[in-house]
Order: structure tokens, then sequence, then C-alpha cells
């Protein structure tokens, strides 16, 4: 995927499109500490624009979070669009503090989310909880060769080439069942 974010580290560049794509979608009651009324969405993509760093982005979207917003905004799919920027810029721990509240406040997409937060735990040297997660979802859909072609490359992607052949000759084996 990519991001408009420069690649010179986890604090370089505003957030991507992504996130203005959220902003745009809705509007958002600001806390009382940072905001007392109802933003307009201009309003609302200045709290981005003017971050200089994904973190700081994450803390304008942690604001929004501990406010008053509609039900309709879509803040699970913002916190996505973070952690995939933090990938991004190899910030994994960034990004896995962003998937975890993409699927606290409900991404559209968690079961993917969850195989990223895998993904993204195994990228930050958490390997023991990103292949618990793995596990989570295998018990799902033991039988999905997508699920364990995105193991496969998770595992390939950080390191462990071993794991990543089994789970690639998983994922074959299965996609010739079909």
């Amino acid at each position: 995927s990519s991001s408009s974010t420069p690649a010179a580290g986890p604090d370089a560049g505003p957030p991507g499109p992504g996130l203005r794509r959220c902003l745009e979608e809705g509007r958002w009651r600001r806390s009382a500490t940072t905001i007392a009324t109802v933003a307009s969405v201009s309003d609302l993509l200045s709290l981005y624009e003017t971050t200089e760093s994904l973190r700081e982005a994450k803390g304008a979207l942690d604001r929004i979070a501990a406010s008053e917003y509609p039900a309709d905004l879509q803040l699970g799919e913002c916190y996505d669009s973070l952690a995939e920027a933090a990938a991004d810029l190899d910030d994994f721990g960034l990004a896995v503090d962003a998937q975890r509240l993409a699927i606290k406040h409900g991404c559209r997409l968690p079961e993917l989310a969850r195989v990223m937060l895998g993904w993204y735990l195994l990228k930050a040297g958490e390997k023991d909880e990103g292949e618990a997660i793995f596990a989570a979802a295998l018990a799902q859909g033991p039988n999905d060769p997508d699920l364990h072609g995105m193991i496969g490359a998770a595992r390939a992607d950080s390191g462990d080439h071993e794991g990543a052949v089994r789970a690639f000759d998983r994922a074959l084996a299965l996609a010739e069942v079909d």
C-alpha cells in the first residue's frame, strides 16, 4: 500500500489521504479539553493537517475517541489507516497500537484487521502474541487458503522463513482442494 508520507522515519510528514478521507465523511464533536462545539469538517481536517507526525495524528484520534462523536463516524477506519501508514514507515509499535484501536472502534474488516495486528506484532518482535492471534484466526477459518497465505507472508516479512514455508504449503494444499 502507498502512503503520501515520505519515508523519512516514523515522525515524518503529515498523515496520508486515508486519514483525511475519514475526516471528510462526517462531523465530530470535540472533547471538553480540546473542543467545545460541533466542528466543521475543515476544522477537523486541521487537526491532522497541522500535525507533524503520525504520533501526533494518533493523539488527535485519541482525543476524538474520548469525546462524543456521531455513531456513523468510522473511527475504526481512521485508526486502521493510521496503522497502515505507521507500518509503511516501519513504526510497528505505533502500527500495533493503532490496529488495536481500529478493532476496538469497529473497523469495516475486523477479521483482516486482526490478521494485520498479528503481522504488525511479528514485525514489532512480539512473536508469541502475533502467533496467538494467527492461531485464533486459524481456529475460525482453518481451511481458508487466503488466510494461510497471509500468515505465510507475515512470517516471511518478519524473517520466519520456515514458518512461512509451512503456511504457504498449507495454503497451496487448500487451494488445490478448492
